[in-house]
């Protein structure tokens, strides 16, 4: 192989490494998503919470299934989820001591725009139906706001003592949407 065939394929490689970070980074949104839901679930008996949180637990399972595919029990000759075919996608470049053919790059097209469509999924649920839930918790009388003060550290670097501050006390409370009040005023 010469050079210019193995600089592409390095490149094809780096790009696809970057759609399964990409990949994992949309699965564990998703799951952080699925897990602070729920918690609300697990704190009220309003029915409209409890379907809100069943919707989109419901949507957000759907796109994780198409994202990554964990639970797959017997042997299959196909990948199902994104992250798996972007795996065996690396794997076929990776294999070649040749610039990648003209198929894994239109492979890789594809999965990519899948990829786009399902992260633009994720967004709209949480733009729409998450921003909705995050409406009825405190007309639900759950949650609210809280606010922590500062005048020597950088706000936005205390959220994780915080949230690990409030889970000692009670570990079911969703710490969640957490911004410096400049981001929250503007």
């Amino acid at each position: 192989a010469n050079p210019e065939e193995l600089t592409a394929q390095r490149d094809m490689l780096l790009a696809i490494r970057d759609s399964l970070s990409r990949t994992n980074e949309a699965v564990n949104t998703l799951d952080v998503v699925v897990a602070q839901v729920a918690l609300w679930a697990e704190r009220t008996t309003d029915p409209a919470v409890s379907a809100a949180v069943g919707n989109i637990t419901s949507e957000l399972s759907v796109i994780r299934a198409k994202l990554i595919d964990v639970n797959m029990k017997q042997a299959q000759l196909w990948p199902s989820g994104l992250h798996e075919k972007f795996n065996a996608l690396f794997d076929s470049v990776d294999g070649a001591d040749y610039a990648p053919p003209q198929q894994a790059r239109d492979v890789y097209a594809e999965l990519s725009a899948q990829l786009d469509e399902l992260i633009g999924k994720l967004r709209y649920v949480d733009k729409t139906k998450v921003a909705k839930l995050n409406e009825m918790i405190p007309a639900a009388g759950l949650g609210g706001y809280q606010v922590a003060r500062t005048a020597s550290r950088d706000p936005a670097s205390l959220a994780q003592e915080i949230a690990r501050a409030i889970h000692a006390v009670d570990p079911t409370i969703p710490v969640y949407d957490v911004r410096t009040m400049n981001d929250r005023m503007y």
